[in-house]
């Protein structure tokens, strides 16, 4: 080999021996953000446990008072969502009880502030059911209202409807032909929703009508 001329092997193996360090520096990176990630999630979720439980310890007349320019009525509703899910992760008892009531409460004060705001009641239908259990007569009487509210819903229907057909002998006749057209309206405008929206109807008395008002629907020029 001439004399000057670099050995290739010899030179590899001296970047491998540089890049080393700079690997393991970036592994350890890696690791610390991945490992920093996981207490951010943790974080957040013990932040918003305790911004519930702020909110509920606010003197009564705040607590209670309407929506206003500054409080309205969509984030009343974003209120109630993040204490329901505060209560979900709470495992004390009586707190976790406290946490669905004052969900609750946030909830209904969104829907009624804006009457014809069906994923409102919805949600607090949704929050009765977790307090209450899905087929009792206060989540039930929330449900009906979002039906009478809003009649169709594209992102909260598919759950809506399911939570219909598993207490439809409990429905009025209104609030059942209803989420019968609703289910029907969810299939025909997205293809995905058919197998779920079905497998929710199939062994509840909704069944029948669906099928038959399906059938109807596909059968319409």
């Amino acid at each position: 080999m001439a004399r000057g001329r670099a050995d290739p092997a010899r030179g590899a193996m001296g970047r491998l021996d540089r890049e080393r360090p700079i690997a393991r520096a970036v592994g350890c990176v890696l690791v610390t953000m991945s490992a920093g990630a996981a207490m951010v999630l943790v974080a957040e979720a013990r932040v918003d446990t305790a911004d519930a439980r702020a909110q509920r310890g606010l003197s009564p007349a705040g607590a209670a008072s309407g929506p206003s320019l500054l409080h309205p009525p969509r984030a009343i509703f974003a209120e109630a969502l993040a204490t329901a899910r505060a209560a979900q992760r709470e495992r004390d008892a009586q707190e976790h009880r406290d946490l669905l009531d004052d969900a609750d409460r946030r909830a209904t004060m969104a829907a009624s502030a804006r009457p014809a705001w069906g994923e409102a009641w919805a949600l607090a239908a949704w929050v009765r059911g977790l307090r209450d259990g899905s087929d009792s007569a206060a989540a039930r009487d929330a449900l009906s209202a979002s039906y009478r509210a809003t009649p169709f819903l594209r992102h909260a229907g598919a759950w809506r409807v399911e939570r219909a057909f598993a207490t439809f002998d409990l429905l009025n006749a209104q609030v059942r032909a209803r989420a019968v057209r609703e289910a029907v309206w969810l299939m025909r405008i997205d293809p995905d929703l058919v197998a779920p929206v079905m497998a929710s109807a199939r062994g509840s008395s909704a069944y029948r009508p669906v099928l038959l008002e399906w059938r109807r629907d596909r059968a319409a020029p």
